[in-house]
């Protein structure tokens, strides 16, 4: 994996997660650059947090805590770039990729990814698990590049679609809609640049 690469991909990534949150209506509930309380509490990173949460400029003073910000990005190396192969994917789908396991999970990551090959293909290639493994690797990295981009978009369109199914099941989170179509949008905005060389 080029460090580079994951740096960029996770710079983008926070830009959409933004810095602190704690909206009842999300059922991640806390929250800091996109790193759920409820999901992660064991993080390290909270201690730094809740003791930030009584000084002034909350949560912005939180910027200038160097291990907080390593902690951040060593939890999205691991959890979220390694364990969904991230590095072994071929550009464009790499980032499509991670950012769909940071806003859905790697389970969705892996199925949409897996869904979008046996799409293109016309033909059931992957057992639609979620488990990006070697028989995954191999499918997507055999697809010619212009293949590649159009699994970009594949796997896009799946999430708008989850999206909207999220919104029917659970009304509440409609507020949220707008925010995820838009970060979908800007991937598919990227994805030509990245795809194709």
């Amino acid at each position: 994996m080029s460090q580079k690469t994951f740096d960029a991909a996770l710079k983008l990534i926070l830009k959409y997660e933004g810095i602190y949150d704690n909206d009842p209506d999300d059922p991640g509930g806390e929250t800091y650059k996109g790193i759920t309380r409820r999901d992660h509490p064991d993080w390290e990173g909270w201690a730094i947090v809740d003791g930030g949460k009584e000084q002034d400029g909350f949560p912005g003073n939180l910027e200038s805590d160097d291990h907080l910000q390593t902690s951040v990005g060593n939890l999205y190396k691991e959890l979220y770039w390694r364990r969904n192969h991230c590095d072994e994917l071929p550009a464009g789908l790499d980032l499509v990729v991670f950012d769909t396991a940071v806003n859905m999970g790697g389970g969705k990551a892996g199925r949409f990814l897996q869904q979008g090959v046996n799409e293109l293909l016309g033909r059931q290639v992957l057992t639609v698990d979620g488990a990006i493994g070697n028989r995954t690797l191999a499918a997507v990295n055999a697809l010619n590049p212009e293949q590649q981009k159009q699994l970009c978009f594949a796997c896009l369109e799946l999430r708008d679609q989850n999206y909207h199914e999220i919104v029917a099941a659970r009304p509440s989170s409609k507020k949220f809609l707008k925010g995820w179509l838009n970060r979908t949008a800007n991937l598919r905005q990227r994805v030509p640049d990245l795809a194709v060389a």
